[in-house]
C-alpha cells in the first residue's frame, strides 16, 4: 500500500512511533552510558575516598599514639599517665576500626593491609615493654625507646613506609579511574551526537512527507471549491485515495451532485409551476399537470382520478396515453392494488416491480406495452386525500425526476385544490341562483308567517319574565345557604366554648386538688382524681378532633406558615411521650441529623400530625420498641414513624385513614379512641402540600411515612422571630424584649423594688379556671390579682400597672378583644404583655385581631400544663428588671389604703 493510502492517523502514528523509538534508543544509550558513569563514580567513592580517608585517620591515630608515648615517658603524675593511657587505647581502637575499613576498599594486594595491621598490633607489644620499663623506675631505657634510633620510634617509621605504599597505590588508582570516566563521557557524547542527529533528520523527512501528503489534496479540494462557487457546477475533485482526504473528495463530489440536482430540479419545478398558475379551469389544469408531469419525469402514460361526491371511490377525470380499460374508478372506502398504500399512508408511492395484472397498459403501433414503473401522488385536502396523480413509464425513473416530483407536490396539492375550490364555489353560485328564485316564491309565505312568530315572541318574553322571577328566587336561596353556612361556623365555635369549658373546669379543677391534697388524701383517691384528669383530656381531645375534622372539610381550617426548628418540634414531641414510653417498657429510639433545614409550615398543625403518629405508635405498641428517622432533600422532609406494635390487617389498610374506622371496632377492643387521628393527620398533611403512606404487617409492627414539603407553597411565608401560634408577625416596634425569669419578692426588706414578686392581673370570669391559675402562679411565687370581667379589668389598671396580664376572651358584657383593644389604645397600658387563656375556637379574623393587637401567646383552656404555663409566663415577663421597676414607679397612683385588694368594682382577689 502507498504511503498516500495509508490514513492520516495512520501516518501520523508511524512517524511519531518511528520517533519515540528512536528516543527509546537514545534513551536506552544514555541509561547504559550513565550506568557505567555511575560505576567509575561508585569505585571512586569506593576505594580512592573511602581508603584516603581510613589511611588518613589510621596515621593521625599513630602520630597521636607515638606522641602520647613520648608525652607518658615525661608526665610526673599516675594522673596524668593515666589520662595518657586512655588517650592510646582510644586512638588505638579508632585505627583497628579504620583497618578494618581500609582491609575491604582496598583494591590492592591485601598483602599491604595484613602487613600494616601486623605491625600496628607488634607496635602494641613495643609500647607495653616500654610502659614496663617506666614503671620499673627505668626512665631512660623507656625514654630512649621512643626515639626514632629506638625500639619504639624505629617500628613507627617502618609502619609510616607501608602505609605510603597503600597510599601510592591509592593514588595511581584515583588516576586510571579518572581516566576511564572521561573515556566513557566522550564515548557517550559520541553516541548521543549521532542518534540525536538521526532523529532529527528522521523527523524532519517525515514531517515533509506528512506535510506534502496534507497540502496537495488540501490544494486540490480548495480549488475544486472555488470554481463550484463560482459557478461551475461540473467541478470534482480528481484526488483519489484511501485516507481521509480521500473520503473528502468523494464526499465533496455527492455534494456537488446532490446540490446539481437539487439546482436542476428546482429549474423544472419553477417552469412546471409557471405552467399551473395559468390555469384555472379543471380539466385544463388537470390536462396541463400531466402534460409536463410526463415531459419532466420522462413518463408516458399519465391519469387523474378525483373522488366524487358520496367519497366512495376515485373516479376517472383526464389521463394522457392511458386506454379505456384502464379509466375504471376505484374504491376509495377499500382501497387496493397500486393505490390502495399511497391512500392509507398519504405519502408518494413509487412502485418499481410491476404486477403482470397490472391494469394500466400503453398503445404504440407495435402493440401494448407494459408498464415498468409507476408513480402514485395522493393530494390531500381538507378531510383527507382528494385526488390521486398516476405516472407510468416503460423505463425507470432516475433519481432527479423522483426528487422533482417530491419538490412540486406541494406546489401540486395547492394548486389543485385551489382548482377544486374554485369549481365548487362556481357550482355553489349556480346552486344559489336557484335558490334564489325558490327563495323569492317562499318571501310571501314566510311574511304570512311573521305574524305567527310575533304571536310566539310575546309568549318567549312571558316566559323571560317568569325565568327571571326564578333566577330571583335562587338568588335568595343561594344567599339564605349562605347565611346558614356563617351560621354553622358560629355554631362550631360557639360550641367548642360551650363543650370545653366545662371540660376545663373538671380538668383544672382535679389537677388543683391533686397538687394540693396530695397530703391529705390517700394514694387511691388521688389516682381518682388523676383518673378524672386523664378522662377529661381524653374527652376534650376526642372534641378537639371532631371539631378539627368538621373544619376541614368545610375548608375553614387556615394554613399559618412560618419558618422553624423541624427537628426541635420532633425532640419536644419525643420528651412528651417518654413517660408513656418508659411505663411501658419501650425502647424510643430517635435518628435527627444535626444538618436538618428548617421547615417552613405550619408549625401547630406540623406538631399535631407528628404528635398523633408518635402517640399512635406508643400507643399500639405493647413491648419492643419505637423508632424515628429523619432525612430530607431539597424539596421535602421525610419522617419515619417505625414500631414493633399490633400491626394492621392487610384488609384494613386501605381503610385506616377513614374517618371514625379503627382496626378493631368491636365492643372488647384493647384501645381507646374515636378513629379520627390519622383520618386529622393525613388530611392535615395533604392541607400542608405533604402526604402520610403506611406499610404495615398484623402482629410485627407498622412504619408510617410523613412527606412534607420544606416550603409551602400556596401563600408568602412569614418569618417569625418570636415563638408565636398568630398568623401574622409582630411590628418591630412592639416586640417583646428577650425574657428573664422574674424573681420572688425577697424577704429582705433592703431588697428594694426590684426584689419584689412579679404581679400578674387574671382577667376570667370562669371560678375553676381561676383556681386552677391562681395555683400554679403563686406556687411560682408570683402576685396573682383576679378581675371577673372585662369591665372590672380596665378599673384595676386605671390605677394600678401590673407587670402582666392572663386574660380570657369570652366573657359576659366586655369580652376579652375589647379589653385588649381599651390596653392598647392607652399610652399607659399599651406596653403591658398580655397571654390569652381561652376555650373559643379562634378564626382567622380573631388571630389577626390579637396579632394586631400585640398578643404573643396563646393559652388554649383544657391544655394549661404547670411547667407549659409557667414558661410562657416567663416569655410574657420578657422586660428586663429595670423596664419592670420603671414602670411600677410610674403607675397610676393608689388609693390612700395600703391594701393589696384591688377595687371593690373588681369584685377580684388578690395574693401577697
Amino acid at each position: 500500500m502507498k504511503l498516500k493510502d495509508l490514513s492520516i492517523r495512520s501516518q501520523l502514528e508511524i512517524c511519531m512511533g518511528v520517533i519515540v523509538a528512536l528516543v527509546i534508543l537514545l534513551a536506552t544509550l544514555a541509561w547504559k552510558q550513565s550506568g557505567q558513569l555511575w560505576r567509575q563514580t561508585e569505585l571512586l567513592h569506593d576505594h580512592p575516598l573511602a581508603v584516603r580517608m581510613a589511611l588518613d585517620s589510621i596515621s593521625s591515630d599513630i602520630l597521636l599514639m607515638h606522641r602520647d608515648m613520648k608525652d607518658l615517658v615525661l608526665s610526673k603524675s599516675d594522673q596524668e599517665r593515666l589520662s595518657f593511657f586512655q588517650s592510646i587505647d582510644s586512638r588505638e581502637a579508632d585505627a583497628l576500626r579504620q583497618l578494618d575499613i581500609l582491609f575491604a576498599q582496598y583494591l590492592g594486594p591485601k598483602s599491604d593491609v595484613e602487613d600494616f595491621r601486623n605491625s600496628f598490633v607488634q607496635w602494641k607489644a613495643i609500647r607495653n615493654v616500654t610502659i614496663q620499663l617506666l614503671q620499673a623506675g627505668k626512665v631512660d631505657e623507656a625514654t630512649h625507646r621512643t626515639y626514632t634510633k629506638g625500639v619504639g620510634g624505629g617500628h613507627v617509621e617502618a609502619m609510616w613506609k607501608q602505609r605510603d605504599k597503600i597510599s601510592d597505590f591509592v593514588q595511581a588508582k584515583a588516576t586510571q579511574l579518572y581516566q576511564n570516566a572521561e573515556k566513557l563521557n566522550q564515548t557517550l557524547a559520541h553516541h548521543l551526537a549521532l542518534v540525536s542527529s538521526g532523529i532529527v533528520l528522521l523527523a524532519f523527512i517525515f514531517s515533509w512527507l506528512l506535510l506534502r501528503n496534507i497540502r496537495r489534496p488540501l490544494e486540490d479540494l480548495v480549488d475544486v471549491e472555488e470554481r463550484f462557487r463560482t459557478g461551475d457546477l461540473n467541478a470534482r475533485s480528481l484526488y483519489v485515495s484511501a485516507n481521509e482526504f480521500g473520503v473528502l473528495s468523494a464526499e465533496f463530489n455527492a455534494l456537488a451532485e446532490t446540490i446539481q440536482a437539487e439546482l436542476q430540479s428546482r429549474k423544472a419545478s419553477a417552469q412546471i409551476a409557471e405552467g399551473l398558475l395559468r390555469e384555472e379551469e379543471l380539466h385544463a389544469f388537470c390536462r396541463e399537470l400531466l402534460k409536463r408531469l410526463m415531459t419532466r419525469t420522462g413518463s408516458q402514460l399519465g391519469a387523474v382520478y378525483l373522488l366524487n361526491e358520496q367519497k366512495t371511490a376515485f373516479d376517472h377525470f383526464e389521463s394522457i396515453g392511458l386506454p379505456p380499460a384502464g379509466r375504471a374508478s376505484f374504491s376509495a372506502t377499500a382501497p387496493e392494488g397500486e393505490f390502495g398504500s399511497a391512500l392509507a399512508t398519504g405519502e408518494i408511492l413509487h412502485l418499481a416491480d410491476i404486477p403482470a395484472n397490472a391494469r394500466f397498459t400503453f398503445a404504440t403501433t407495435g402493440g401494448e406495452f407494459q408498464p415498468r414503473e409507476i408513480l402514485t401522488i395522493p393530494v390531500a385536502g381538507e378531510s383527507g386525500i382528494v385526488a390521486v396523480i398516476s405516472l407510468a413509464t416503460v423505463r425507470s425513473y432516475s433519481i432527479p425526476a423522483i426528487r422533482l416530483v417530491n419538490d412540486v407536490w406541494n406546489l401540486i396539492t395547492a394548486r389543485l385544490n385551489g382548482v377544486l375550490a374554485s369549481e365548487r364555489i362556481r357550482a355553489f353560485s349556480e346552486r344559489i341562483e336557484r335558490q334564489n328564485e325558490e327563495l323569492q316564491a317562499q318571501h310571501e309565505e314566510l311574511e304570512a308567517q311573521t305574524e305567527e312568530l310575533q304571536e310566539q315572541a310575546e309568549e318567549l318574553r312571558e316566559q323571560t319574565e317568569e325565568l327571571h322571577e326564578q333566577n330571583v328566587e335562587l338568588g335568595r336561596q343561594q344567599r339564605a345557604v349562605e347565611e346558614a353556612s356563617r351560621l354553622k361556623s358560629q355554631f362550631l365555635s360557639n360550641m367548642s366554648h360551650e363543650l370545653r369549658t366545662p371540660l376545663n373546669s373538671v380538668m383544672a379543677l382535679s389537677r388543683v386538688l391533686i397538687m394540693q391534697a396530695k397530703s391529705k388524701l390517700s394514694e387511691e383517691e388521688v389516682s381518682y382524681l388523676e383518673v378524672i384528669e386523664r378522662n377529661g383530656k381524653n374527652l376534650l381531645r376526642m372534641i378537639n378532633e371532631i371539631l378539627d375534622l368538621a373544619k376541614i372539610e368545610a375548608g375553614r381550617m387556615d394554613v399559618h406558615p412560618k419558618a422553624f426548628s423541624f427537628a426541635q418540634i420532633l425532640e419536644n414531641i419525643l420528651e412528651s411521650i417518654m413517660p408513656l414510653a418508659k411505663e411501658k417498657q419501650l425502647e424510643l429510639r430517635a435518628d435527627i441529623p444535626d444538618d436538618l433545614p428548617h421547615l417552613e409550615s405550619d408549625e401547630l398543625r406540623v406538631s399535631q400530625i407528628l404528635q398523633n403518629l408518635l402517640g399512635n405508635a406508643v400507643k399500639f405498641t405493647d413491648a419492643g420498641r419505637v423508632s424515628v428517622s429523619v432525612r430530607s432533600d431539597p424539596e421535602n422532609m421525610i419522617v419515619q414513624v417505625d414500631d414493633t406494635g399490633i400491626g394492621i390487617a392487610e384488609s384494613d389498610l386501605p381503610h385506616i385513614f377513614d374517618e371514625f374506622r379503627q382496626a378493631d371496632g368491636t365492643s372488647t377492643r384493647r384501645h381507646e379512641g374515636t378513629g379520627l387521628g390519622l383520618a386529622i393527620a393525613r388530611k392535615t398533611a395533604q392541607m400542608l402540600g405533604g402526604e402520610i403512606s403506611v406499610l404495615s404487617m398484623l402482629g410485627k409492627g407498622s412504619t408510617f411515612t410523613l412527606t412534607l414539603p420544606i416550603a409551602w407553597q400556596n401563600r408568602p411565608l412569614v418569618h417569625y422571630t418570636h415563638t408565636t401560634q398568630l398568623p401574622t408577625s409582630v411590628p418591630p416596634e412592639h416586640k417583646i424584649l428577650p425574657c428573664v425569669e422574674k424573681e420572688v419578692a425577697s424577704q429582705n426588706p433592703q431588697a428594694g423594688i426590684a426584689s419584689a414578686p412579679s404581679r400578674i392581673l387574671l382577667v376570667e370570669d370562669n371560678e375553676e379556671a381561676i383556681i386552677q391559675i391562681k395555683a400554679v402562679l403563686k406556687s411560682a411565687g408570683h402576685a396573682v390579682h383576679v378581675a371577673r370581667g372585662g369591665q372590672a379589668a380596665i378599673d384595676y389598671v386605671s390605677h394600678t400597672l401590673p407587670d402582666g396580664i392572663i386574660l380570657d376572651l369570652m366573657m359576659p358584657g366586655i369580652d376579652g378583644f375589647a379589653v385588649l383593644e381599651k390596653l392598647r389604645g392607652t399610652p399607659a397600658t399599651t406596653g403591658i404583655p398580655v397571654l390569652i387563656l381561652t376555650a373559643k375556637d379562634l378564626t382567622p379574623d380573631d388571630l389577626k385581631r390579637l396579632s394586631a393587637n400585640h398578643v404573643q401567646q396563646l393559652v388554649q383552656k383544657g391544655d394549661v400544663e404547670r411547667e407549659s404555663l409557667l414558661r410562657k409566663i416567663k416569655v410574657m415577663l420578657g422586660n428586663e428588671s429595670e423596664s419592670v421597676n420603671a414602670r411600677r414607679e410610674t403607675r397610676v397612683p393608689k388609693p390612700a389604703t395600703d391594701s393589696t385588694e384591688p377595687a371593690a368594682s373588681m369584685k377580684g382577689e388578690s395574693h401577697a
